[in-house]
């Protein structure tokens, strides 16, 4: 009963009081203008719907959440943590949008995000799309990346190699873990109140990877992750739900939007599947 037409959302008339509802939150949420007319066939309409939420998304996040963040000690960077094209090394990658969705275009590159933390308890999560080697961790600002040398490859950081099963750390390798499969998704836990680092796949904890001496003052980790040519993953740092939650206490580096925010993603992303089906 509801689609986005260059940009507007428009409605049948037909529709029940909380549908109504529905369609105001939408609206409210994203910002948008209602057109209370008929909508016109438009080849375009639609294109721009999974940015569209996105973007809206994000600047709900970054106004709905500040206290809740602002608590959240030992964090640092933006609060709609992102993978970084800035922080791109050893070659090139594309970075969608919409998704944090990466892929490589060339043969070793590594990629790291705009938030970082430097104590407490953290996970991001990425999910794997491809087969290919594919290396994530954790890294600080001082990594010396390159085409020859990705995240675990270099002092000061660390990595679980899920196409291996191996505990890279700081250019040491030692086996850990299970192979992970295009499909699975896998969580980076660090934890910077023990010194410890694990990880999980599909939500099974693989055990500690990595015990080290907390962190000096100063000293910040960035989610990093390092694909080698045509391998594609997306990263989550938490704008949108994980597959699978933290474990108790622990945080994702961006808060997730509220829940009427994403009330009115689902609605308007089931009303695309409807106009379109």
């Amino acid at each position: 009963f509801a689609c986005v037409t260059k940009g507007q959302l428009v409605r049948d008339e037909d529709v029940d009081q909380e549908a109504e509802r529905d369609f105001a939150a939408a609206a409210w949420a994203f910002d948008l203008p209602s057109d209370e007319g008929e909508g016109e066939d438009d080849e375009r309409g639609m294109h721009c719907l999974e940015r569209l939420i996105s973007a809206r998304l994000s600047e709900m996040q970054l106004l709905s959440a500040p206290g809740e963040q602002a608590a959240r000690k030992g964090r640092h960077g933006p609060i709609a943590a992102r993978m970084s094209k800035r922080n791109v090394y050893g070659g090139r990658l594309t970075i969608s949008a919409s998704d944090d969705r990466l892929e490589a275009l060339d043969e070793y590159v590594t990629c790291r995000s705009r938030a970082g933390v430097s104590a407490g308890k953290w996970m991001f999560e990425v999910l794997v799309r491809s087969s290919g080697l594919l290396q994530v961790g954790w890294a600080t600002a001082q990594c010396g990346f390159s085409d020859q040398d990705g995240v675990g490859d270099t002092w000061n950081s660390l990595a679980f190699d899920g196409s291996r099963a191996l505990l890279l750390r700081q250019g040491q390798v030692a086996p850990y873990g299970k192979m992970c499969l295009p499909g699975d998704a896998v969580g980076c836990i660090l934890d910077l109140e023990k010194g410890e680092a694990s990880f999980s796949i599909n939500g099974e904890l693989l055990g500690v990877a990595c015990s080290f001496r907390p962190p000096s003052p100063g000293t910040v980790y960035y989610p990093a992750v390092t694909l080698t040519h045509a391998q594609v993953i997306s990263v989550n740092l938490g704008s949108v739900p994980q597959q699978f939650s933290p474990p108790e206490g622990v945080h994702t580096l961006a808060p997730p939007p509220p829940r009427a925010v994403r009330a009115a993603a689902h609605f308007l992303a089931s009303a695309l599947a409807r106009e379109i089906g």
